[in-house]
């Protein structure tokens, strides 16, 4: 019976630790740089993404922003999927109209040299429509990057939004759009965890 409670314990404290480690993961943001995909390659991919999803409009501002490209493409090759906000799923018009491009200096290995950050403002996701505009650019950023495939996450936010218009219980208030916005979040904090869950037990079955 003792051995029995030092493995049960063993374990509760394994999946605490693990389930603050993912949850740090999602939830803080990835200080490094996304490395910027070529402008051609990024037409292109995106004229084959307007192609395979025609009907839909992926232009101004529906189309998500380089940046935002970039950033999935970067979970993509560091194989580390993390939360995309609503607020920072931001257009390429906006991008255009109202993004900001800073010039600083660095030194790296001895030479000096100047380097080029771009910023763009986070969207609006006051109300459901902002929020209803956010969801699909990131769809479009994640299938671009091949991590999620445009229809799944349009299933999921579909039924994620449907809770905002559904009649609450008796004595019960509606949902609110922070609550959906929450729950967006645990989502992927779930899918995450779950990512490196598998990632893990396929490791462990091959090493042995």
């Amino acid at each position: 019976m003792g051995a029995a409670a030092a493995v049960r314990r063993l374990h509760y404290e394994w999946e605490v630790i693990m389930t603050s480690t993912i949850r740090s993961t999602v939830e803080t943001p990835d200080t490094s740089t996304p490395k910027a995909i070529p402008f051609a390659e990024k037409n292109a991919r995106m004229d084959q993404i307007r192609m395979r999803l025609q009907g839909l409009n992926i232009t101004g501002a529906g189309e998500p922003s380089h940046s935002l490209l970039d950033e999935c493409a970067h979970e993509f090759e560091t194989r580390v999927l993390k939360y995309l906000e609503p607020a920072r799923c931001t257009s390429r018009e906006n991008e255009i109209t109202s993004g900001r491009t800073d010039k600083k200096l660095k030194l790296d290995a001895g030479s000096l040299s100047i380097k080029e950050s771009k910023t763009v403002p986070d969207e609006t996701v006051s109300t459901t429509y902002n929020l209803a505009s956010c969801l699909p650019r990131r769809g479009i950023a994640y299938d671009f990057a091949n991590l999620i495939s445009f229809r799944a996450h349009e299933l999921y936010v579909e039924r994620l939004l449907r809770h905002l218009s559904l009649e609450p219980p008796p004595a019960f208030q509606a949902v609110t759009l922070a609550q959906v916005m929450r729950a967006d979040r645990e989502v992927f904090s779930f899918l995450v965890l779950t990512l490196t869950m598998l990632d893990r037990w396929t490791l462990h079955w091959r090493m042995r």
